[in-house]
């Protein structure tokens, strides 16, 4: 099969307006979404083990491809349905994933280290670590992570020293 671009793959139909006109888009370094242009609805962000857009190579995908990211998108949602089928059961969620990561030494980003060293992040709705600093003044200052000799600006959640 010829490979072809996201833009051209024929995605399933979008499951809020049931149009045919999606593509998947990269959310970071290392994870992707399906986005629908005509209602604007956004798939939860989904790790592709293919290795196609998490590589930095931006080698087109095949249908095959995006579908089976569709199925997989579709399957977290059901997932993530059935254990916290309410807001409230939601929020209880939030709550103790937030104290087991801190159990495991992360703390609110906003408390890093200020002074350009770099530490770990954890992104809301990120798949990964990634390395960062903080550059400038606080509370002015920006957080960037650092990629592959590239330096992104980021919006960190959670921050741990790095493991030597």
């Amino acid at each position: 099969m010829d490979k072809i671009t996201v833009t051209q793959a024929e995605l399933l139909p979008c499951p809020f307006c049931g149009k045919s006109d999606a593509f998947v888009e990269r959310a970071d370094y290392s994870s992707c979404y399906v986005f629908c242009n005509e209602c604007g609805a956004r798939g939860p962000t989904s790790c592709n083990e293919s290795g196609s857009m998490s590589d930095d190579t931006r080698r087109p995908i095949r249908k095959d491809e995006a579908d089976k990211i569709w199925a997989s998108i579709e399957a977290e949602k059901a997932e993530r349905e059935r254990l916290m089928p309410e807001l409230g059961d939601a929020l209880r969620m939030l709550g103790r994933v937030s104290q087991r990561f801190e159990d495991l030494g992360w703390r609110e980003a906003i408390y890093c280290p200020k002074d350009g060293s770099v530490f770990e992040v954890i992104e809301f709705g990120s798949t990964g670590i990634h390395d960062c600093h903080y550059d400038g003044k606080w509370p002015n200052g920006r957080w960037y992570v650092h990629d592959g000799g590239d330096l992104w600006p980021s919006r960190p959640v959670l921050f741990r020293e790095k493991s030597s």
